[in-house]
């Protein structure tokens, strides 16, 4: 599920050339009125903007992660029970980027978590059963935006998934994540096949992984070949 494919991701991403330019109150926004305009605009209008993408990005090789950072990993069937296998009636954990709710609900059904705050720019399309579950609060902001201090169990990030969007994901949320806790991102790949996407989120998360010593803790699969990881902060 690729969340956010706005006409935002497309032309944003395509005018930066993927560089992580710092987001000013300007630039958000911008952002915020070209989301805003994403119903407007017919797919094939998208799948244009997103070929244009591909075919002007100038794709490198992500950096390689070292083995000992990836000794320990564990491979799981799909992103649902690799959650599972880190959630507990006491966990308090967080979702970037939900669109309708659909795996919020699926976290919901299947595990005893504590709560789940929902991070969204629009949560007004969230599913009822989700907006208004005991267990879950929603905050309706862009995801750079979030500033609720908070000790999380794990944050599953699956927002703006450009380069530069996951980037600035990373440096908010890992300050979110309690000793010992879990950044999960979704989409761990540079190409998705069905909507013409070029993605960012492989690139940034390996070079986070190597840059900060944070070891993978997990790897999900996915029948469309676009796999969650996890990478564990440091205890």
């Amino acid at each position: 599920m690729l969340v956010r494919r706005n006409i935002f991701n497309e032309i944003y991403c395509f005018v930066t050339a993927h560089k992580d330019t710092a987001m000013t109150g300007e630039t958000i926004k911008m952002k915020k009125l070209l989301i805003s305009l994403k119903a407007f605009l017919p797919e094939s209008i998208k799948r244009i903007l997103r070929c244009m993408r591909l075919y002007f990005n100038n794709e490198v090789p992500s950096d390689e992660i070292p083995q000992i950072q990836l000794d320990g990993c564990i491979l799981y069937q799909n992103r649902l029970s690799l959650l599972q296998s880190i959630t507990s009636r006491d966990t308090v954990a967080a979702e970037v980027g939900v669109l309708y709710g659909d795996f919020s609900k699926e976290i919901l059904d299947t595990t005893e978590i504590k709560n789940l705050t929902l991070i969204d720019i629009n949560t007004e399309r969230f599913k009822n059963e989700v907006k208004h579950n005991e267990r879950t609060t929603v905050v309706n902001v862009l995801s750079e935006e979030f500033k609720i201090v908070h000790d999380f169990d794990w944050i599953y990030i699956d927002a703006d998934h450009s380069y530069s969007g996951v980037k600035r994901d990373i440096e908010v949320y890992k300050n979110f994540l309690k000793p010992g806790g879990y950044m999960v991102f979704n989409d761990y790949s540079k190409v998705s096949v069905r909507s013409l996407g070029s993605l960012g989120v492989h690139k940034a998360v390996n070079e986070f992984i190597c840059d900060s010593g944070w070891k993978v803790a997990g790897l999900a699969f996915q029948g469309n070949c676009l796999y969650d990881i996890a990478v564990r902060k440091p205890t």
